[in-house]
């Protein structure tokens, strides 16, 4: 890997010249690796939900509320 200032590289790549002999391609991580720690909660919800819980918090309020009605089940 040959090494360049950040300016040098920022024109090089501006001009659309070839980069990748700047770059450490051995310690690149792919971005589920780089971002893993984010993804741990991920869910996906399926389209037909997404009107009934827009966002994290729509979601959040309606799982309280079916682990409450858990708890007082349980309870009984």
């Amino acid at each position: 890997m040959s090494k360049i200032t950040a300016e040098e590289f920022d024109k090089k790549f501006d001009n659309g010249e070839d980069v990748t002999e700047f770059l450490d391609l051995e310690s690149v991580k792919s971005f589920k690796e780089s971002h893993l720690h984010m993804m741990k909660n991920y869910v996906k919800i399926d389209e037909d939900l997404l009107q009934f819980f827009p966002d994290e918090k729509a979601i959040n309020d309606a799982l309280r509320s079916v682990a409450e009605k858990m708890k007082e089940k349980k309870s009984a």
